[in-house]
């Protein structure tokens, strides 16, 4: 045998043994950094919505929020929590927790909300009353403000935010900015 075919055989093995370190630390590292624990499924993509403030003459007809799906993926209110800040009134939030309710009334444990801005007793419209709590395409969902018993009353020119939070993967898939004109 010549010199030239043992010449390649062992740059073959050197090359060969090389790469099998190479995979096998790679491996590892996924393995010892935890990168796949990191990896969140992906949240639901509302590309369109829109929201409005109501004012009327009935308890459930005034001070309410409305979100309507436009386009997009449906949403599993169960899997989400409502912000709603009102920054005109001294930076005063609240967070809702309990989409779906079993009726339309928020109970104790369905919400956050320090400053009393939410009317919790009854108001509680669409796909987050009484429902399967699915928020799709042309579907919407409404609750009421406590505007005259909490600290964050609500004047014509305040602006409310509302924000749809996907709590699997922690983002915001609707945020909203409200400017009250009545």
């Amino acid at each position: 045998m010549s010199n030239r075919s043992r010449a390649v055989s062992s740059v073959v093995s050197t090359i060969l043994l090389v790469a099998i370190v190479v995979v096998l630390a790679a491996t590892m590292s996924v393995f010892a950094l935890g990168v796949t624990e990191e990896i969140r499924s992906p949240p639901p993509t509302v590309s369109d919505s829109s929201a409005e403030y109501l004012t009327g003459s009935t308890t459930c007809d005034t001070d309410i929020v409305r979100l309507s799906h436009v386009a997009g993926d449906a949403v599993d209110l169960s899997e989400t929590r409502t912000v709603v800040r009102l920054p005109d009134s001294g930076g005063t939030e609240a967070t809702i927790t309990g989409f779906p309710t079993d009726g339309s009334t928020l109970d104790a444990d369905e919400y956050d909300d320090p400053d009393n801005i939410l009317y919790s007793n009854g108001c509680v419209r669409g796909a987050a009353a009484d429902g399967d709590g699915e928020w799709s395409v042309g579907t919407s969902f409404s609750f009421k403000l406590n505007s005259g018993g909490g600290t964050g009353d609500i004047d014509p020119g305040d602006t409310i935010e509302v924000l749809v939070v996907h709590d699997p993967s922690n983002a915001v898939v609707v945020e909203h900015s409200i400017v009250v004109t009545e």
